[in-house]
């Protein structure tokens, strides 16, 4: 399944491959900033059909469907939006299962799930970011350590550790066993936009709006690189999954780069975008820009493979499904795109 959401209010799921919208959630009455399925999101028993039939044609015996007599009445996907709500949704209902309250009338800008399937981070413009307990749809923890709006949020492998980076230039490491600010990550010349753990969790990156990025050591408590990465503000970081020896950057230079472990040193330079570059995604190999195409890059050389072409406006979002078939796109002509490059 995908999820779009968009600045109507409206969120809406579809099928992948064939694109056939399956479900339109209405609650929020304002722009919709992010949504994010859970981590255990089931499917609802009227689509299981649908995946049974496309399963056998494709004959991918890697998609599971999974028991929905157990999990119908549970939290399958979470939204925000710029009014500072936050919806929680069951694939049973057009409406919104239920809402988490509390949050003053400000852009929630990110909703993530805890790995444990548990708990939600939302990362609010009032400064804060909360933690939330699906099971009694209660806050359990509400931190002000930043001085200006929240921006990002991600978890730690285990979930015990969260990072959150600010528009204050700060980031912010999180024990989420005593609700503490454990480290404070001092360095950056400007807002804190995007921050991703090293896969063994004693390590994290941080890129910024001052064309850096840092990598920080939690064992040292202090950054012990400073990337010199771009000549414009870093949109993103992402480590390499499997074993975290590379390291990818994303900026408004119209490049993504790729650094290589253990000095960081730059490997590639994934240029031939024609205009600012705010995502990357390491896993899908690829890289997502303002203007009206996506860009494929191929592993060793990291030439450019395939441009996806097609939109009207800007590219602001980019995806690729679990099993690296299908890459998704959104942009501001109103639509999205499904495409099928073969990553094989």
């Amino acid at each position: 399944m995908l999820i779009t959401s968009s600045w109507s209010g409206l969120v809406k799921v579809w099928s992948v491959p064939d694109c056939v919208l399956l479900q339109t959630l209405k609650g929020h009455t304002c722009n919709v900033s992010a949504a994010s399925f859970h981590p255990q999101a089931a499917l609802p028993p009227q689509w299981r059909q649908k995946i049974e039939q496309e399963k056998e044609k494709t004959e991918d015996e890697s998609v599971e469907v999974m028991d929905t007599e157990e999990t119908s009445e549970a939290c399958q996907m979470a939204s925000c939006a710029y009014d500072g709500s936050v919806h929680l949704w069951n694939f049973k209902s057009d409406s919104p299962l239920a809402s988490l309250s509390g949050h003053s009338p400000r852009r929630v800008s990110r909703v993530e799930f805890h790995p444990s399937g548990r708990f939600l981070a939302t990362t609010v413009f009032d400064n804060s970011w909360r933690l939330w307990d699906l099971n009694t749809k209660t806050e359990v923890l509400h931190q002000e350590g930043h001085a200006k709006p929240v921006y990002s949020v991600a978890f730690q492998g285990d979930g015990s550790l969260a990072v959150t980076g600010g528009m204050d230039a700060f980031g912010r490491v999180w024990d989420l066993r005593t609700g503490r600010c454990v480290m404070f990550l001092e360095g950056h010349l400007g807002p804190v936009l995007g921050a991703d753990w090293a896969p063994a969790g004693h390590q994290l990156a941080t890129a910024a709006a001052d064309h850096q990025a840092k990598i920080w050591d939690l064992r040292r408590r202090a950054p012990i690189y400073t990337i010199p990465a771009h000549t414009h503000l870093l949109s993103d970081v992402r480590y390499q999954r499997t074993h975290g020896h590379f390291l990818l950057t994303s900026s408004y230079d119209k490049s993504a780069k790729l650094w290589s472990n253990p000095a960081w040193h730059p490997l590639r330079t994934l240029s031939g975008h024609d205009n600012k570059v705010t995502a990357s995604l390491y896993h899908v190999r690829c890289s997502m820009v303002r203007v009206t195409v996506a860009k494929l890059w191929s592993n060793p050389a990291w030439h450019p493979l395939r441009t996806l072409s097609g939109h009207d406006n800007k590219v602001m979002s980019a995806d690729i499904s679990v099993d690296s078939k299908y890459i998704a796109t959104c942009s501001y002509d109103r639509t999205f795109k499904l495409w099928a490059p073969d990553l094989a």
